[in-house]
């Protein structure tokens, strides 16, 4: 048995889960004395991303002209404040604020970050149950 048989008898065996081509492929291989080393070449890649879209609750227009999006949430699912949260910084020409049914919400379970603290540390502005006249008055 010359190296290539004994590497092709070794990979086949180290290999349970292998396909049936897979199989016949080493097999001609190895019948033809090609030389081969198995799934030893491993590249890195980044799929492409998909662009996404966020359509937010309300568009305001204040008495003064002034223009911003109110959006409205009561439960505010983890990958849904992450996908928003990147939606706001990829169009800062966009005033984005939140107004919650409860600002004082944990952000999961047993946290002690609420919705209100959480959009404080990411500069977003928030109110509770309805907007406020100071954001009207703008």
């Amino acid at each position: 048995m010359n190296w290539a048989q004994k590497r092709a008898a070794a990979a086949t065996s180290e290999r349970k889960r292998a396909s049936q081509f897979e199989v016949k492929f080493e097999a001609n291989l190895t019948a033809r004395s090609i030389r081969y080393v198995y799934e030893s070449v491993r590249v890195f890649f980044t799929p492409p991303v998909k662009t996404r879209h966020k359509t937010w609750d309300w568009l305001i227009n204040n008495p003064s002209g002034k223009m911003w999006v109110a959006e409205t949430k009561g439960y505010w699912e983890p990958k849904v404040r992450l996908a928003e949260t990147e939606a706001i910084k990829q169009n800062p020409e966009v005033d984005v604020r939140y107004i919650f049914q409860r600002a004082n919400t944990p952000i999961r379970k047993g946290s002690k970050t609420t919705y209100a603290i959480w959009c404080d540390k990411h500069d977003i502005l928030w109110a509770e149950g309805t907007i406020p006249d100071a954001w009207l008055e703008e």
